[in-house]
């Protein structure tokens, strides 16, 4: 019985990490997944509605790679790059 418990004390830590782990990849997918759907539609239709989605699920996956969850001056930069490669200018 002892030998059981120190197994379980072992491997629930495990587990738990590799499960977590998932979870992260699951959420990054679908970040990823968002933001190419966003940046989809911006390239059908360059309205400010579509930009600002853009931006909003762009600022998202930023958020989730960094370690502070919040967006540094780079990734504003790069959001900036991927709007302009995809949208171009604002229709009027």
């Amino acid at each position: 019985m002892e030998g059981f418990l120190v197994l379980l004390l072992i491997a629930a830590p495990i587990v738990f990490g590799i499960y977590m782990g998932m979870e992260a990849n699951r959420k990054l997918k679908i970040l990823q997944e968002e933001y190419q759907t966003a940046l989809d539609a911006l390239k059908a239709s360059t309205t400010k509605q579509n930009r600002i989605a853009a931006l909003d699920a762009g600022r998202a996956l930023a958020a989730h790679c960094r370690e502070s969850q919040k967006v540094a001056i780079f990734d504003e930069v790069a959001l900036q790059n991927d709007l302009q490669a995809y949208g171009g200018e604002e229709e009027k």
